[in-house]
C-alpha cells in the first residue's frame, strides 16, 4: 500500500478524507464525522451515480451498510492500512468515554494529513 500525504501532485488512486477513512474501516461513527464527506466517500470508491446517491440519503440502513462496505475495499486494496486501524479499534475498545479515541484519531490525522490517497 502506498499512503500519500496530500501536499503532492503525485496520485495513487483517489484523495480521500482520513477521518471519513477511518469511519469506514472501523465500522464506527466517530465524534468529528461530517455526512457530507462519507457520502463523497462511498460516492468514490463505489463509484455511484447521483440517482444512487439520493436513494442512499433516504435509507440510513443502506447508507451505512455501503459505508461499511468502503472500509473492507479500502482495507483489502490497502493493506499498510490495516495496522493503524487494527490500533484504533483496540483504543475504541479499551475507551468508554472516547476521549482517548478521539486523541488518537488527531493524532493519526496528524500523522497522514486531512486527506490520503489510497487505492480504490
Amino acid at each position: 500500500m502506498q499512503i500519500q500525504n496530500t501536499p503532492s501532485n503525485q496520485t495513487f488512486g483517489c484523495k480521500l478524507n482520513t477521518l471519513s477513512v477511518l469511519e469506514s474501516t472501523t465500522g464506527k461513527y466517530l465524534s468529528n464525522g461530517n455526512e457530507i464527506e462519507r457520502l463523497k466517500l462511498v460516492k468514490n470508491v463505489l463509484e455511484m451515480g447521483p440517482k444512487n446517491m439520493a436513494t442512499l440519503k433516504d435509507n440510513p440502513l443502506g447508507m451505512y451498510l455501503s459505508f461499511i462496505s468502503t472500509g473492507k475495499i479500502l482495507l483489502d486494496k490497502n493493506p499498510k492500512l490495516a495496522k493503524i486501524i487494527e490500533n484504533l479499534n483496540e483504543t475504541i475498545k479499551n475507551d468508554k468515554i472516547g476521549e482517548i479515541t478521539d486523541i488518537h484519531v488527531k493524532k493519526i490525522i496528524r500523522t497522514l494529513g486531512n486527506e490520503i490517497d489510497l487505492k480504490i
